[in-house]
């Protein structure tokens, strides 16, 4: 009978705590986690906030002319293109992030920058905003905007 209540009790353990997961992270806590990784060169943890088919879209969905970095970048082979594309176009002299909010799936974050276009050697200043939709603990959308009239400015020889 002993042996009888103990596995009874030990199939009903398993499975409070099969229906009781881990809880996901807070779009906040996302969003820390991947600035943190961000400011470190971590591809891989940038990568593990993301979700396999996340969506970037820098500065409009179509992207800009002569502008390789603004445009929409999907799943991770897309994340992993656009992290490239800033790497090869940047060097970063200052990243400031100023505010971080949110609710729910949502997080915001505000701040500045500034940028030595490598190809032109000539800085590129700009305030940014970011917005992120986070789905299960990963970011789903992400969305920057920063003054891309300026990156233009500075892209010209």
């Amino acid at each position: 009978m002993k042996i009888l209540i103990f596995l009874l009790s030990l199939i009903s353990y398993t499975v409070v705590a099969q229906s009781n997961p881990k809880p996901q992270r807070s779009s906040k806590e996302v969003i820390n986690s991947f600035f943190t990784h961000f400011s470190h060169g971590d591809e891989d943890g940038i990568l593990s906030d993301f979700a396999k088919d996340a969506k970037i879209i820098s500065i409009n969905e179509n992207g800009i002319k002569g502008a390789d970095l603004y445009g929409t970048f999907t799943g991770h082979k897309g994340v992993q293109k656009f992290l490239h594309i800033l790497a090869n176009t940047f060097e970063t002299k200052d990243f400031q992030i100023h505010h971080i909010i949110s609710e729910d799936a949502i997080a915001f974050a505000q701040g500045s920058f500034i940028h030595k276009v490598k190809a032109t050697d000539k800085l590129f200043k700009s305030d940014w905003v970011l917005m992120c939709e986070v789905e299960n603990g990963k970011i789903a959308t992400y969305r920057f905007f920063e003054d891309s009239a300026s990156f233009l400015q500075a892209s010209q020889k």
